[in-house]
């Protein structure tokens, strides 16, 4: 799959630019711009990557 299908840019600049940033699934989920899925998917890496 292309990566913008799993995650689009916005919602990817959603997440990097939420305050706070989220330490955690449920800190994405609160984002409201990820799907279930996505946070299921995505959400160990997404948070690694915001450090």
């Amino acid at each position: 799959l292309e990566p913008g299908v799993l995650c689009g840019r916005g919602t990817l600049e959603a997440v990097a630019r939420a305050v706070p940033l989220p330490n955690d699934r449920a800190g994405l989920a609160r984002i409201g711009e990820l799907r279930r899925w996505q946070i299921e998917a995505l959400g160990d890496a997404l948070l690694a990557a915001l450090g």
